[in-house]
């Protein structure tokens, strides 16, 4: 044993004496206005050893793992989705990605349960690692509800044929070609609601559909946040990817 390993060895043993350590556990709050996910970010950022960091609810139900080394993300589980370095070939991607699961996992929370394990062979392909600052960077720039839905529309531009945003308290605002919207069936709230609890049923309450390839040269999106729904018609031709827009202006 090198120099080097006996120092990797006592760096672990004297990180068994601290509160978040391999097995500990403590409470994980957020702070006056902020985000939970603010508080679990501050924690990856002080995470130098391989760990594992579970977050929890009340009834000790796990909500997300995340694989850290040296402050750096290196994955992340929530639910049935994982989501790794290896994925993708440019650390903005994934930190988008991240960022998007993160907010389906702990959004909305004030508090959870935060314990760790230690990992010194993470698995699988390890890829990029992204730091604490580039996924605080995407959320940042998010918006969530009717808010995030409109600016979603301004970002596809003049694409947009049509489009109608419904508030949770039932406000609507729209926009383009009032005859393109009321070709399409389903745009009232509550089928729309039904859709869209279908569609995402695996991915969480909030999220995305595009619909595209139609006969017509139209596109349609369907899409959903903090209880804010969107339909939008999109007329054929170049346009920005509707998907990736959507991750990194909206993310849910």
């Amino acid at each position: 044993m090198d120099d080097k390993d006996r120092l990797r060895k006592k760096i672990a043993r004297l990180g068994d004496a601290v509160p978040l350590t391999p097995g500990g556990a403590r409470r994980l709050s957020a702070d006056a206005g902020g985000r939970l996910i603010d508080a679990l970010l501050a924690e990856i950022a002080e995470t130098v050893m391989p760990r594992v960091l579970i977050v929890e609810d009340d009834g000790g139900a796990e909500l997300a793992r995340v694989s850290v080394a040296g402050r750096r993300i290196l994955s992340l589980r929530t639910g049935q989705r994982v989501v790794t370095g290896a994925d993708f070939d440019e650390v903005d991607d994934f930190a988008v990605a991240l960022a998007s699961g993160l907010r389906a996992a702990l959004g909305g929370r004030a508090q959870a349960g935060l314990r760790t394990a230690r990992e010194d062979e993470p698995p699988g392909e390890v890829g990029l690692r992204c730091s604490t600052a580039a996924v605080a960077a995407v959320l940042g720039d998010q918006m969530t509800g009717a808010e995030g839905l409109s600016r979603y529309v301004r970002a596809l531009g003049p694409h947009v044929a049509a489009w109608r945003v419904t508030g949770p308290d039932g406000a609507v605002t729209e926009g383009g070609d009032a005859a393109w919207l009321a070709q399409v069936p389903d745009a009232d709230p509550a089928t729309l609601t039904a859709r869209l609890d279908q569609a995402l049923a695996e991915t969480g309450p909030d999220g995305m559909i595009h619909y595209a390839g139609g006969g017509d040269g139209r596109e349609l999106i369907l899409a959903r946040s903090r209880g804010a729904l969107l339909v939008a018609l999109l007329r054929d031709g170049d346009r920005p990817d509707p998907v990736g827009i959507w991750r990194r202006l909206v993310g849910a």
